[in-house]
């Protein structure tokens, strides 16, 4: 897979920030290396990010893909690979694609069962505006890898409210949809350290006076060979009101002797506008 700088700004602030495959079929995983750290995002998208990606003119990469029996049968299935780049964080992307085909000659086989998931569930937990909190709390999981080999698990999270503020997790653009995910491997212990490691803040001043905080989660198990369990919750979550500080003016115009001072006393609450009162 070749990059190349297609325009005459060869100054070494372009970033490679992230590959991505779609319709990656059953039975076929895509491996990370050192420089590329590698998240499965479910529906046979794959995610890898570079961990160092600046480049400046023809940027030449390998993409390694292991095929297990659950692949058999295949007959030139395409797989769309997509290259997405931006300058110096600009926040202007420029991407390109092509379609990579993939033809096996050995009969499909069976997948390993990948881990139960026992548990993916809303809990009663409020956040409270403003305050970060993580996604354990959130969300009740659990999950049993007993006899499971290379047993791996994603998360993902989509349709989160603008201003949403996510960390320990990679977001991404699959079919122009904000996609944010994370990938562990283990079984049940190894699921609540991720989930207690990713935190998630609500959007600047949201609280329940501006309706739920509402987003979709995902977990996904599966195995090397192309076995997969997918649980989906629509989480819908209250946001505890937090009393903003107060915009407080006062303005007291000169006058002539003898004369009282009209003194004019404004409070604002520009945060929890409209939803405030002055006690």
């Amino acid at each position: 897979l070749n990059i190349g700088n297609t325009g005459a700004d060869y100054d070494g602030s372009e970033q490679l920030t992230r590959i991505t495959l779609e319709d990656v079929p059953e039975g076929v995983v895509v491996v990370g290396t050192a420089d590329y750290d590698v998240d499965f995002v479910g529906d046979g998208t794959w995610v890898l990010i570079p961990s160092g990606g600046s480049f400046n003119g023809l940027l030449t990469t390998s993409i390694a893909l292991q095929v297990h029996g659950r692949a058999g049968g295949l007959d030139d299935h395409q797989i769309r690979v997509t290259v997405v780049t931006e300058d110096a964080g600009n926040g202007a992307e420029s991407r390109a694609s092509t379609e990579v085909g993939l033809t096996t000659n050995f009969a499909e086989g069976d997948p390993e069962a990948p881990a139960t998931i026992e548990r993916w569930e809303q809990t009663s937990f409020e956040p409270t505006e403003d305050v970060a909190f993580n996604l354990g709390q959130a969300i009740d999981a659990e999950i049993d890898a007993t006899g499971v080999t290379n047993s791996g698990f994603t998360i993902t999270l989509t349709d989160l409210p603008p201003g949403t503020q996510v960390t320990g997790m990679t977001r991404t653009m699959v079919n122009g949809e904000e996609v944010w995910s994370v990938s562990g491997q283990g079984g049940d212990a190894e699921l609540q350290s991720l989930l207690s490691s990713i935190t998630v803040t609500p959007p600047l001043d949201w609280n329940s006076n501006k309706g739920s905080f509402e987003y979709n989660a995902t977990l996904t198990t599966h195995t090397p060979t192309g076995g997969r369990a997918q649980a989906e919750l629509a989480v819908d979550q209250t946001v505890i009101p937090v009393t903003d500080n107060a915009a407080i003016s006062i303005d007291i115009p000169a006058v002539d002797e003898g004369n009282d001072l009209a003194i004019s006393i404004n409070v604002s609450n520009p945060s929890d506008n409209p939803d405030w009162e002055l006690i």
